[in-house]
């Protein structure tokens, strides 16, 4: 994994860091992201390309040719709004006498997990019953067919569900998996991570711990949210021991880094930091899940 830190300690832990916050972008990399090079670059906005194409249609020299589009590319801002960071203390004294691969690998991985767990907080968080007004009714049991019969709702819609997600609270995701044998979703990483792709012809199914209070699920076209992640530069960069970035080359994930100390306390600090933004673009092609039969909504 690429570093601009030297520290050995450091970089093995923001390292840790990345590969526990994988799982949570894995996710995320489901809809429109960039965390490339260009979005670290300054600015408080960004746009992120999200192309609508249409079916393919049938070459027409006179009214359907090489000037006829077929779909439009939709630039989408996102601000970055959100900067989360996760910081660890020690002393000088807890120094002299503790494991360094043990403590590197605790941190990182609890510092990771809690930078994607904030990132999987916002993105689940958009998706209130203010911003998506269209529901699918999935059966107040949840059966196999409950779940086929919103693939046609999500076409009605215009959400195609080869290109769209299923987010599930994680107590509907659990039975989900539960209706299913073992082969059909995967092996047990599936069930850790809360992923699995093609299920049931969706671009992907997975859990999501941080949708709003009383939203079960929520059918998201690939294209209807845009993340971006931006770099935070250090104004003084001298009054830190260490600033850098440790890179996912996966996702090309960027998390920024900075260790300092106290003289007076003789303690030392680390962090771990994320600026990011995510813009719910299109939520009318948007279904959220009820278990309430249609006659009983208000």
């Amino acid at each position: 994994m690429a570093s601009s830190i030297a520290t050995p300690g450091l970089v093995f832990g923001a390292n840790k860091a990345l590969i526990a916050s994988r799982k949570y972008i894995a996710k995320i990399r489901q809809f429109a992201t960039d965390f490339s090079d260009e979005a670290i670059q300054s600015g408080a906005t960004m746009k992120i390309p999200v192309y609508n194409g249409a079916p393919a249609s049938a070459f027409n020299a006179t009214n359907n040719n090489y000037e006829t589009t077929d779909g439009s590319v939709t630039w989408v801002s996102v601000t970055f709004a959100n900067h989360y960071k996760s910081t660890f203390e020690i002393t000088d004294k807890d120094m002299l006498d503790f494991n360094a691969t043990s403590f590197w690998t605790t941190v990182g991985i609890a510092q990771g997990r809690a930078i994607g767990l904030a990132i999987e907080g916002v993105v689940g968080g958009l998706f209130t019953t203010t911003a998506v007004t269209k529901t699918a009714y999935i059966g107040s049991t949840i059966t196999k067919k409950s779940i086929a019969s919103i693939r046609a709702a999500s076409a009605t819609a215009g959400a195609d569900p080869a290109r769209s997600v299923m987010l599930l609270s994680p107590a509907i995701f659990a039975e989900v998996i539960s209706l299913l044998d073992a082969n059909v979703y995967g092996n047990a990483q599936a069930i850790q991570d809360g992923l699995v792709e093609g299920l049931y012809g969706y671009k992907a199914i997975m859990e999501c711990s941080s949708l709003p209070s009383g939203v079960i699920g929520v059918v998201v076209p690939e294209d209807a949210v845009a993340v971006a992640s931006r770099l935070i530069r250090v104004g003084s960069p001298k009054v830190y021991e260490e600033v850098g970035t440790a890179v996912d080359p996966d996702s090309g994930f960027v998390l920024g880094v900075r260790r300092h100390g106290s003289p007076a306390k003789g303690t030392n600090f680390g962090t771990m930091e994320v600026l990011f933004g995510a813009t719910l673009a299109q939520a009318s092609k948007c279904l959220l899940l009820t278990q309430t039969q249609p006659s009983q909504q208000s």
